[in-house]
């Protein structure tokens, strides 16, 4: 091993006599010396942004409405702190009664401008109101003797104390990033242990420019001629002239070849994580796996670089196909990536409602019926929008089949407007008599987040502030106002939304699930957790509660009754229907759950993960069922047609199956464009076969992120994260066994070229 080892240190020696070695290494500590002012600094929570404003419509009616009463009100406080352009402002916003999207914009910055104020709070004022534990402990130790941040502080905790319901309660501790004295920007509304996202979220995205890109190929260009000049004549014929193998000759080079990578990788790699734990606190020792990811990442561009340079004996002609094996790489992914996006995403089911005697399919906000007679689905409720040029494609809420009146309910998730000037959010409705055409109905409450079938064909929706009941004839409604081509809402008056429940203010929702034989209903909004039990009038009373420390990601359904609520962290949380816990039950996989489904008796649970698989758990034996549906991994959507499961995979392939059983019953399944054959049969399996680089910062994401770490760090099955089928390991794999397989043509290239 003695010559091998020797090659190999010679190749060190050249790494470490180049210029550009040295550049970079300086470059680097220049970067590193300038990353060392950064830090953070821990101040108490008193910011206001606009999100902890949860009904900035209410708040304002109420400051403006207390503020003319002749006794001291915390609202008459406000308003005498208060500019009057700010008072104008909000005094017109008011009284024009303006849709829940015209909200006003400058509510925010005006009371952050009072919470920092030290003369805001007066005993007087506050006289009827309880201040909390920590507000009192501080006013104890006396306004006057405390600094900046614990004023405005106690003045956050004061008005969250008058206006519950309108403020969100903000973290005791907040970071202010600071560059040596200087601060830099506004506080950020989080506690110092939940900067870690954000922090991993930027280290990993300059690790793959300065490493992934810039790095790499800088060490191609520099490295390509060391295998070609090894092998010239001369240099080759001293070196094969003693006892030593080819092939081992060329690995030896090869692997002294990756000495560049190393030492820059390293160096960078262990300056940031000594930065990050010096200054922010944050001893990651994950950070570091990243210089073998990389070095790894390296050797297969090397690859390329040095089997052409074994060829052709060519330092040009290496870097060049190195690059070449770049861009037919980047191509490739591009490729794949663009049908994705374009071609089979806007076709994916992500919702399947059984509707009667036919079948409804949700797609991007489009909705589609299955037609027996030709055999694929056909586009229904169209509305007046669809005459427009370039529709903007809508999130949906449903379609909830109301299978007495033959119609399906349905409203927009995510509705774009234009300040005063947008329309407020509407009930969409669509009558099988009529076409399923699309009509709008009544205005929905403020937060409205979900359509829930109750008990006797009841539409009940979930919103943030409560669960309301439709009452009342959808169809009858004033017109709406048509305004320089500009729609405004006009108050419907046949129907209304009647608040059958507690009032509550929950953040928006990211679950609501109903129990369908009970009518129980949960709502969770990733801090709170909320059940609520019906009763014998229809009305709604809550019955248990359960917050969270910080924001989770996840469903929520209630079966049988408990409540299961499934999370990334790769269980299935139990609880009765008071948020007791219950035992947890694992899940075949941590990855984000997108949607439940329940039978009607209450008996099984089907989850549709992120990854697009399925996994049915059995509520009442509590173990997983024994049903293996076909097209794991493609799965977007399920829902259950009375005992029957109905699975959507492959874009809008339906198929049909008896859970007691596990029996495949039938299938709904079209004629496959020709895009999509040629992305399934083509392109997809090329992909599959050929190395991906590229996707290497998958895997470094995944390494530098601890199992514990606070929620909302960077995962891959993070819900803000929109591609799918992210395959953490699988990259290294095939791009390890197409290193094994260019490094091995080298070798027998070698053995059998005269040199």
């Amino acid at each position: 091993m003695r010559p091998y080892l020797a090659v190999i240190a010679d190749s060190f020696h050249e790494a470490l006599v180049s210029r550009v070695l040295w550049i970079l290494l300086g470059a680097t500590t220049v970067f590193l010396l300038a990353l060392l002012p950064l830090g953070v600094i821990e101040q108490a929570g008193g910011y206001l942004r606009e999100a902890d404003i949860l009904n900035p419509g209410q708040l304002t009616a109420k400051i403006i409405a207390q503020s003319k009463l002749s006794e001291p009100t915390v609202g008459g406080r406000i308003w005498a702190l208060l500019d009057d352009p700010t008072r104008r402002s909000l005094e017109a916003k008011a009284d024009a009664d303006a849709p829940e999207a015209a909200r006003p914009l400058n509510l925010a910055r005006a009371l952050q401008g009072v919470v920092a104020n030290r003369e805001f709070y007066r005993v007087e004022n506050w006289a009827k109101i309880k201040l909390p534990a920590a507000a009192r402990a501080l006013l104890a130790k006396g306004l006057e003797n405390l600094p900046n941040d614990q004023v405005a502080r106690f003045n956050r905790l004061a008005l969250e104390a008058a206006f519950p319901i309108e403020i969100a309660p903000a973290p005791a501790k907040q970071v202010q990033l600071s560059y040596g004295r200087w601060e830099l920007g506004l506080p950020l509304p989080v506690e110092p242990e939940q900067l870690f996202p954000a922090i991993n979220q930027v280290v990993v995205w300059s690790l793959g420019t300065l490493l992934g890109v810039a790095g790499v190929f800088v060490a191609v260009l520099v490295t390509a001629s060391m295998i070609p000049v090894t092998f010239e004549p001369g240099p080759v014929d001293l070196l094969l002239s003693k006892p030593i193998s080819r092939g081992w000759l060329f690995l030896a080079k090869f692997v002294g070849g990756c000495a560049f990578i190393a030492i820059n990788a390293a160096y960078l790699i262990c300056g940031i994580w000594l930065v990050l734990g010096l200054r922010f606190g944050l001893w990651n020792g994950r950070l570091l796996w990243a210089i073998p990811l990389y070095l790894f990442l390296f050797a297969i561009y090397y690859g390329v670089s040095a089997l052409a340079g074994i060829i052709w004996r060519n330092a040009i002609v290496s870097v060049v196909l190195a690059i070449v094996f770049w861009g037919v790489c980047w191509s490739l992914g591009t490729a794949v990536s663009l049908i994705d996006q374009f071609a089979l995403t806007p076709r994916r089911m992500t919702t399947i409602v059984p509707a009667g005697d036919t079948l409804l399919g949700v797609s991007r906000g489009d909705v589609f019926r299955w037609s027996d007679e030709e055999h694929d689905w056909k586009k229904i409720f169209i509305g007046r929008d669809a005459q427009l040029p370039f529709p903007i494609p809508q999130r949906l809420a449903g379609p909830l089949y109301d299978a007495a009146g033959k119609r399906i309910f349905a409203f927009s998730t995510m509705r774009p407007g234009f300040g005063p000037l947008s329309s407020s959010n509407r009930l969409l409705v669509g009558k099988q008599s009529d076409g399923w055409r699309r009509d709008e109905g009544l205005a929905l409450p403020s937060g409205a987040a979900a359509l829930l079938g109750g008990r006797e064909s009841e539409v009940l929706v979930a919103a943030s502030q409560g669960i309301f009941r439709l009452e009342g004839d959808v169809a009858a409604k004033q017109a709406d106002l048509n305004l320089l081509g500009f729609r405004l809402a006009l108050p419907s008056k046949g129907a209304r939304f009647a608040n059958i429940g507690p009032k509550t203010q929950l953040r928006p929702l990211l679950s609501a699930a109903i129990d369908p034989q009970t009518g129980a209903i949960a709502l969770f909004d990733g801090f709170k957790l909320v059940t609520y039990q019906r009763g014998d009038k229809g009305t709604y009373s809550q019955v248990g509660e359960q917050t969270f420390s910080s924001k989770q990601f996840g469903q929520a359904a209630v079966a049988g009754g408990e409540v299961l609520l499934a999370l990334d962290d790769g269980r299935l949380h139990r609880y009765n229907d008071r948020l007791e816990p219950l035992d947890a039950v694992a899940l075949p996989t941590d990855s984000l759950g997108e949607s439940l489904a329940v039978p009607p008796d209450g008996r099984y649970l089907a989850i549709v993960f992120h990854n697009q698989t399925l996994w049915m758990y059995d509520v009442r034996e509590r173990r997983e069922a024994p049903l293996s549906p076909s097209g794991q991994g493609d799965i977007s959507a399920v829902a259950f047609d009375g005992q029957k499961l109905l699975v959507v995979d492959r874009l809008t392939r339906v198929t049909e199956y008896d859970v007691e059983r596990g029996e495949l019953l039938r299938q709904w399944q079209t004629d496959m464009p020709a895009v999509e054959k040629f992305y399934r049969y083509v392109l997809h399996p090329l992909y599959t076969i050929f190395p991906k680089p590229g996707q290497l910062n998958d895997t470094v994401t995944y390494v530098l992120t601890p199992k514990d770490a606070p929620a909302g760090a960077v995962r891959l099955n993070d819900p803000e994260n929109t591609r799918r089928n992210l395959d953490v390991w699988g990259p290294v794999w095939s791009n390890m066994a197409f290193l094994v397989v260019v490094l091995g043509v080298a070798c027998v290239y070698i053995y059998r070229k005269d040199f």
